[in-house]
């Protein structure tokens, strides 16, 4: 999926975001790795509420995805969902407590 990746690098770095989103949805729409790219895609253009939808699809399809629930808190934490975003950065924890998004999710859970 290189165009998925392209897009996921351009979200990452904040760059050619509506290329980016173009690039996902135009490689396998209903792939998880494309949801969350597409999801991060509205996260870094500052539209937490419309990423939501896209992760929770993401751990509809693979629940065991510490860097999908870490981006999913982070959005509820940007829509004032702050309970939700408890749940999701500490399943996040759960699931790779060594991984780099579990760092992540510490220093935004205050921890």
């Amino acid at each position: 999926m290189p165009a998925n990746n392209l897009a996921c690098m351009l979200a990452d770095t904040q760059q050619s975001l509506d290329f980016a989103a173009r690039l996902a949805l135009g490689e396998l729409p209903d792939h998880p790795d494309v949801n969350d790219t597409m999801g991060w895609v509205y996260y870094q253009r500052g539209q937490a509420g419309r990423a939501i939808p896209f992760f929770q699809r993401v751990l509809d399809l693979a629940p065991e995805n510490a860097i999908v629930d870490y981006h999913l808190g982070l959005s509820q934490t940007r829509e004032g969902l702050v309970s939700e975003a408890r749940i999701s950065l500490d399943r996040a924890l759960e699931l790779a407590p060594s991984y780099e998004a579990a760092r992540m999710a510490r220093a935004e859970l205050g921890g």
